[in-house]
């Protein structure tokens, strides 16, 4: 039985919470890209270090009670972008585990075409992550 996702992290297949851009974003909006990784370095930082007051933010967010907020913390990992850049996530795996979800899902019929390797491997840029000072 899995309960979370840290449970299916543990199992060698982690779930990710990501953010998207088409290759023409990040080549017109670098500044963009830029405070965006800060302002979830940020948020990421508060989460582990003040969990109490990133609640707070995140219930005003979402609608939620602080308590709720809290809660849905329990159960994820969250990584600082430092972190994030190294090959066990976007450095790395995460190209590794999504040519393996497409190939989970063309065999659950739910695609009809897996890409080459390349195509997943080289559609994630550990590269801003990697800046974030």
């Amino acid at each position: 039985m899995i309960l979370s996702s840290k449970d299916t992290a543990e199992a060698g297949k982690p779930t990710y919470d990501l953010g998207l851009a088409s290759a023409a974003f990040v080549e017109k909006n670098p500044a963009v890209l830029d405070a965006w990784a800060k302002a979830q370095d940020h948020a990421v930082e508060q989460i582990l270090t003040d969990p109490d007051k990133a609640a707070e933010s995140v219930a005003v967010e979402v609608g939620v009670s602080t308590e709720e907020a809290k809660k849905q913390f329990a159960g994820l990992t969250y990584l600082r972008a430092a972190d994030q850049a190294k090959a066990e996530w976007l450095g790395e795996k995460l190209g590794t585990d999504l040519l393996a979800t497409a190939k989970f899902l063309l065999a659950q019929d739910g695609i009809s075409a897996v890409a080459p390797a390349a195509t997943y491997r080289d559609g994630v840029d550990a590269d801003v992550a990697a800046s974030v000072k």
